[in-house]
């Protein structure tokens, strides 16, 4: 840091990316304008460079750090800079899934594809099932009889993921039938979706 480090300036940059010299920036489907005006150098301590040179590193564009980055140095009107004297703290762009300890960055995808919709469905119907188990006081071994009914996107999810949502609730016999309105039916909504069904102990006969 400056103070620290006499004679280095700091620059703090959005660095995703970038194909070409004044194209967009793009991480991960997200797109920003090329990254001139998001850098700012703090604490130069440049002596009697300081007013040419420091606006001028403040200046830099993306493509010019990417490559002080990958050369470990970098030309600024004649004079050679080196990574020692500009330190290139990293930001993560808004929306972009990024983290960053301003050294090292990290881009996570967050798309939400349709399978892993489906699977949080899923979570949610194991979860609602899971309560009404309590709720009704059995022992969390006991095996159950679990019906069921509801929206059609849900009967999909609970036919595809039908071995998890089983072998997470301890259910014996997992079967989709036309619900009544009877006592004891569970009726709840899954991101907005009706969900029903009847839970019972399974009984075995010897």
């Amino acid at each position: 840091r400056a103070s620290e480090q006499p004679g280095v300036v700091r620059v703090d940059a959005i660095m995703p990316p970038m194909p070409a010299d004044d194209a967009p920036l793009t991480i991960e489907g997200k797109r920003a304008p090329p990254d001139r005006g998001n850098v700012t150098s703090q604490g130069v301590a440049l002596g009697k460079r300081m007013q040419v040179f420091a606006p001028l590193i403040s200046a830099l564009s993306a493509r010019q750090i990417a490559d002080l980055q990958e050369e470990g140095a970098l030309e600024v009107q004649g004079e050679r800079f080196t990574l020692e004297e500009i330190e290139v703290r990293q930001q993560p762009l808004a929306g972009s899934g990024a983290a960053t300890d301003g050294a090292i960055s990290i881009v996570l995808d967050t798309a939400l594809t349709e399978d892993l919709v489906r699977g949080g469905y899923a979570r949610e119907i194991v979860n609602r099932v899971q309560r009404a188990r309590k709720d009704r006081g059995f022992a969390v071994s006991d095996r159950i009889v679990l019906r069921f009914d509801g929206a059609d996107e849900l009967l999909q999810v609970a036919d595809q993921h039908r071995d998890y949502i089983m072998g997470e609730t301890l259910c014996t016999t997992f079967e989709r039938v036309a619900l009544a309105q009877e006592d004891g039916q569970v009726a709840v909504e899954v991101d907005g979706m009706a969900f029903r069904f009847t839970v019972t102990k399974a009984v075995y006969h010897q």
